[in-house]
């Protein structure tokens, strides 16, 4: 039986993704394809063609890395290297709307397989029927071949079967579901019909949007009302391109939302309504809870990829390409290092002598300051991963070794690290829950972050987490900054400390290291050395 150490099912961005990261250590592999290309589900999905997720082209500075954070499509492993010998391996190269086709971007992720060597390890038209787990080896059962089995197996395989509640009649004769849904037939089907929209998500809200200029009216019906991203930071709830129906409903424009639930559809037979649907609506009512992602335990080595990696991460962004591109980048080191015995190497490392460490602890936070300004993982991820910073005891006497490892979520880097002695942890996080109860919205927060105590900052921003024998004793708070750039300053004039951001990472590494000296986090630059004993 053919054989190989690693199988990835599904050639989309999740599966190319991983592709790309064993590709680039040299790691075999083979991704199956069950349809005749690579590029996932992007010709059908989302079904009205728009994405929700940015591709902002021109950004401050020419970081890839800072890019990256305002790009969600283009894939974790493309280097600025890469980029620079092949404009086009970078998605904002091929369109500059914001909001971007899906078709596009399933004709990027064709290319990006086939520029980047991955074509040559797809089988396509190999659909997997069957995974079984015989003799400590995985066997995979696929259409029109023979088996093949596997030392691991990465499931990227994207949309699943739809959810669907638990409503008497409903079914594909009395709705459409949402991938049967067909927009450019929709203004003969739907026109100047009233329309139920059955749902609470962007899915939902995407169908009604369109259905804006066809309808008499649009009405969804919610089991109870949508949070949205703006208010909670969360890029999986409702998003403002698709929401316009809430304002068009308190304008009383027939667009209208309904929080109830419906308990029966069933097709009128007879009279002046035959055909149309009667819709039995029950209030107040017990909400159905739909599934959830399931994590699968006690079966080794099978890794699913993609939106699934959400489950781990509610409140960031793993549920989208943006998102889950960080987390296969992460997977990738560990894969490399458990079954390949490639290590996980620091970023970046120096020594730190106990006499007189203020100039490498200057040298160090320099990168760190780099790291948070520019580093996609941690903004993206914001909440779930972090960077660890690491201080052991060097070759010499007298010298302590730093070394910044890359970004993984706060789990693994407390399993690999939390019993070292002394560690930093760098974490992206919100601030709006020291305001009131948390629930203000968000256009209050529009003015400067409060200056004298940078951990009222509101909107995202660095957090520099200190642990001694794994209890954590300090904490330090990068300002917010209005471009998520603390190499650069939002409001520079002569008063500016423009150490400000350096002085914050100092003080963290200061404050791991058991050091007695602090310099000041404060913006301006009349107080620019402070020291303070403990």
């Amino acid at each position: 039986m053919e054989h190989h150490s690693n199988v990835i099912i599904g050639g989309g961005p999740a599966g190319i993704n991983m592709a790309l990261e064993f590709g680039k250590r040299g790691i075999e592999y083979l991704l199956l394809e069950a349809n005749e290309t690579v590029g996932g589900q992007w010709d059908r999905f989302p079904v009205c063609g728009q994405l929700i997720s940015l591709n902002k082209r021109y950004v401050p500075g020419d970081s890839h890395t800072y890019r990256m954070r305002y790009d969600w499509h283009t894939l974790s492993t493309i280097s600025a290297d890469d980029v620079a010998n092949d404009p086009l391996l970078r998605f904002t190269e091929w369109t500059s709307e914001h909001w971007p086709s899906s078709r596009i971007y399933k004709e990027y992720l064709k290319y990006v397989a086939e520029r980047k060597g991955v074509s040559p390890h797809v089988r396509t038209h190999a659909r997997v029927q069957r995974i079984a787990r015989e003799s400590g080896r995985f066997v995979l059962g696929i259409s029109n071949a023979q088996g093949i089995s596997a030392d691991r197996v990465f499931c990227a395989t994207g949309k699943s079967e739809p959810i669907v509640p638990d409503i008497k009649g409903l079914d594909s004769e009395t709705c459409t579901f949402y991938g049967d849904f067909e927009p450019d037939t929709a203004a003969e089907r739907y026109r100047n019909k009233v329309v139920i929209v059955l749902g609470r998500g962007n899915s939902a809200f995407e169908i009604a949007h369109h259905l804006v200029d066809i309808t008499a009216e649009t009405r969804v019906v919610t089991r109870s009302l949508p949070m949205f991203a703006r208010q909670t930071h969360n890029v999986h709830d409702l998003r403002a391109q698709v929401s316009d129906v809430f304002d068009l409903m308190q304008l009383k424009s027939n667009n209208n939302i309904v929080s109830d639930r419906i308990v029966e559809v069933r097709r009128i037979t007879g009279g002046r309504h035959e055909g149309r649907l009667l819709v039995r609506y029950e209030t107040p009512c017990p909400h159905w809870s739909p599934p959830r992602w399931m994590k699968r335990t006690g079966i080794v080595d099978d890794v699913f990829l993609g939106a699934p990696m959400r489950i781990n991460d509610p409140d960031a962004a793993s549920g989208f390409v943006h998102g889950f591109r960080c987390n296969i980048q992460a997977l990738g080191s560990i894969v490399a290092e458990k079954y390949h015995g490639m290590a996980v190497e620091p970023v970046f490392e120096c020594d730190v002598p106990t006499a007189h460490p203020s100039d490498q602890l200057i040298h160090l936070s320099a990168f760190l300051v780099d790291l948070v300004s520019t580093s996609m993982p941690l903004f993206e991820l914001f909440g779930y991963f972090g960077s660890t910073v690491t201080f052991t005891p060097g070759g010499d006497k007298g010298v302590v070794r730093a070394r910044v490892w890359p970004a993984f979520p706060r789990a693994y880097n407390l399993e690999r690290w939390g019993k070292e002695p002394t560690r930093l942890e760098i974490v992206f996080e919100y601030g709006f829950s020291r305001y009131g109860n948390g629930e203000l919205p968000t256009h209050y927060f529009t003015l400067p972050a409060d200056h004298f105590d940078t951990s009222r900052s509101a909107y995202v921003h660095p957090v520099f987490h200190v642990y001694q024998e794994g209890v954590e004793v300090d904490s330090f708070h990068m300002q917010e900054s209005l471009i998520g750039r603390w190499d650069l300053d939002d409001y520079v004039d002569e008063e500016t400390n423009l150490d400000q951001y350096k002085n914050v990472a100092f003080n963290a590494c200061a404050s791991a290291l058991g050091l007695d000296e602090r310099r000041s986090m404060l913006p301006g630059a009349t107080s620019s050395w402070t020291h303070a004993i403990r």
